[in-house]
């Protein structure tokens, strides 16, 4: 039993340092967020152009009450969207942002047992 519960803490330590990673790549970032994590960031997209429009889509596929708020965030570190998907619930929305880098954060809101997807990106470009 003692195994099982190092073996388990072991790998959510795991997943939980390789969660955040900040590359600088384009088109879009996908970010997955698994259930032994408690936050999730993408790579940077890199806007480039004064006023581009980035388009974000998020995908809750949580069962129970694992609720997901979502960051939108600027390399600066200031959050210019955020919001709050239920589970099983879907959102996309598409913004205009200004030139700099952002990425998608996603966070679990019971702090672990969430299941969901996202990406940030020119989507059809």
């Amino acid at each position: 039993m003692k195994m099982k519960i190092a073996s388990l803490v072991s790998t959510a330590v795991v997943a939980l340092s390789t969660s955040v990673v900040f590359a600088h790549a384009e088109p879009s970032q996908e970010v997955n967020l698994s259930e032994l994590q408690s936050s999730a960031t993408s790579n940077y997209v890199t806007v480039k152009n004064q006023n581009r429009q980035l388009t974000v889509v998020i995908n809750n596929k949580s069962q129970g009450h694992e609720a997901i708020r979502y960051n939108v965030i600027k390399a600066d570190g200031s959050v210019v969207a955020n919001g709050l998907i239920a589970p099983n619930g879907n959102k996309t929305f598409s913004k205009y942002f200004e030139k700099g880098e952002y990425s998608l954060e996603l966070i679990c809101q019971t702090k672990v047992g969430c299941n969901a997807t996202g990406s940030i990106g020119y989507f059809g470009d």
